[in-house]
Formats: structure tokens, C-alpha cells, sequence
């Protein structure tokens, strides 16, 4: 797994790389999106997605292909303590139409954003230090945002599971799973649990699935 792991981590640097050199129409070419009529059909509701996924295979070619593929799109994103880093964080993801959220701002512009029938992206496995629940997440409890399940349980918006795979050639492949139930939860603390216990299971099983594809070099338990 470990040797993998990175083996996977440099092809997702390489990729990201050959992104910054790629337009629009060849970057569609290049990354399939897989499950955009149901994304497009909750979209419709007027209530707004939001996509949750993981640093699994390569994570930010996810928000690249949603976004490429004409969804309006946000990610809630921290901010590098290197300015010269984050600058170009930020300008690679913002090169499809993606808006960024910083994290210092994240519920409340992303309540706005929701409200406004668009699309948000959560990446959904680091540690949370304030404000997230203890779930358990591959048989050991870690603190996980709470947010994901706030914003679905209080606006109603649909909640699609999102994901990079790498397909039998080593094409990258980005997965937008069906709408999650969320229905009888109510967003009281039971329910908000219940629903972020669900969201880390999806984790879960993406790792499981295969391991070598998630980013096992984060300190995901404290």
C-alpha cells in the first residue's frame, strides 16, 4: 500500500501539472465525468448540491471536471501559509469557473452559495480540530466536519458523493454517485451525527475498495 500510495500521490502531481497546460474542451477530453444527469436532475430542485469527497486518487481533477462540465461550482478550501502557494492554489482551481470558499468563511458562504441552487464541494477526511464529531472512521474514532451534514439537513439540498478513480488504462475517471437518503434526519445534533456517520462510511468504502488510492500520508487520527 505505502509504495502505491505514492506511486499514485506523483501521478496525481504529473496530472495536475499537464491540467495547467489543457483548455477547457481538453481537459473534458482527457477526464470523464460519469453521473451528471442525476447531479443536473437535484439541480434542478433549486436547492443546490453538495459534493463530498476525499484526497483519493487525483482530488482536484473532481472540481475541475464538474465545474468543466458547466455545473456552477464553489470548494470550501484552507488557506496555504505560503502566499505564493495559496495564490496559485486558487488560480488553478478557479481556471473552469470554480468560485473558492476559505475555510474561515466556509458556513456562512456556504449557506449563500447553496441558497443559490449551486453546487459545493467538501473535501470530507481531514482532521478537524474545532467544531467536528468523533465518528468512527476504518475502526478508530476521528474528528470529522460536521459541516457536510449541517448544510444538507438544514437547507434540503441533495448530497452527491463524489470521487476520482483511475480506469484500467490509468485514465482518470470522476464519479458522481446517486443523491444520499437523508430522509427522517432532522437536524438536531442525533441527526447531524447520523448523517456525517453515513458520509464518512462512503469514505470508508472508496478506501476499502482500494486503499493505495487515498492520501494515507494525513494525520487523519489525533
Amino acid at each position: 500500500w505505502a509504495r502505491n500510495t505514492w506511486n499514485n500521490l506523483g501521478r496525481s502531481l504529473w496530472e495536475t501539472a499537464s491540467f495547467l497546460r489543457m483548455s477547457r474542451e481538453e481537459f473534458v477530453a482527457t477526464v470523464r465525468v460519469e453521473g451528471l444527469d442525476a447531479v443536473r436532475a437535484s439541480l434542478e430542485k433549486g436547492k443546490g448540491v453538495l459534493f463530498f469527497t476525499a484526497h483519493y486518487g487525483n482530488w482536484e481533477a473532481t472540481q475541475l471536471a464538474v465545474a468543466a462540465s458547466g455545473v456552477p461550482m464553489a470548494v470550501v478550501a484552507r488557506r496555504m501559509k505560503n502566499p505564493l502557494v495559496d495564490e496559485f492554489l486558487s488560480s488553478f482551481r478557479e481556471r473552469f469557473g470554480t468560485h473558492v470558499i476559505f475555510h474561515k468563511d466556509a458556513v456562512r458562504e456556504s449557506f449563500r452559495w447553496l441558497r443559490q441552487g449551486k453546487a459545493l464541494g467538501l473535501l470530507f477526511d481531514q482532521h478537524v480540530g474545532e467544531g467536528g464529531l468523533r465518528v468512527p472512521f476504518l475502526g478508530r474514532p476521528a474528528a470529522t466536519t460536521s459541516l457536510g451534514a449541517i448544510l444538507a439537513l438544514r437547507l434540503g439540498c441533495a448530497v452527491h458523493p463524489a470521487v476520482c478513480r483511475r480506469g484500467p488504462s490509468g485514465e482518470l475517471v470522476v464519479v458522481l454517485e446517486p443523491a444520499m437518503d437523508f430522509e427522517g434526519m432532522s437536524p438536531d445534533a442525533r441527526g447531524i451525527y447520523d448523517a456525517t456517520l453515513a458520509m464518512t462510511k462512503v469514505v470508508e468504502r472508496w478506501i476499502r475498495q482500494e486503499p493505495p488510492m487515498w492520501l494515507w500520508l494525513h494525520r487523519r487520527w489525533k
